[in-house]
């Protein structure tokens, strides 16, 4: 029997990652959600600071950047942010993200 993945719930965090020379992270908490669609709000990371460029991040709720948007919700692929970025649940570990100065 196929198991549904969970539909996302108001406090959850959604992920996406890019770059080319680098690892960006952009963390969106959930605002509230149906079966078919997630409300998002870009939010601001906690960091630690690790070896060269490259830090570990973490969400801090209620932080928001940013108005609220809508987004379908793809319960396989995720959320589609734009074109080609896409974000997906957060799996409650810190991140590796880099800069380039």
């Amino acid at each position: 029997m196929d198991q549904q993945p969970a539909t996302p719930t108001a406090g959850d965090f959604y992920t996406a990652r890019w770059g080319v020379e680098q690892t960006n992270v952009d963390l969106y908490e959930v605002t509230r959600a149906s079966t078919r669609s997630v409300w998002l709000r870009a939010i601001e990371t906690d960091t630690q600071p690790q070896a060269g460029m490259t830090y570990r991040a973490t969400p801090r709720a209620g932080a928001y950047r940013g108005h609220e948007f809508r987004r379908k919700l793809h319960p396989e692929a995720g959320v589609q942010i734009g074109p080609g970025q896409w974000a997906h649940p957060w799996e409650g570990e810190p991140m590796r993200d880099s800069t380039y100065a």
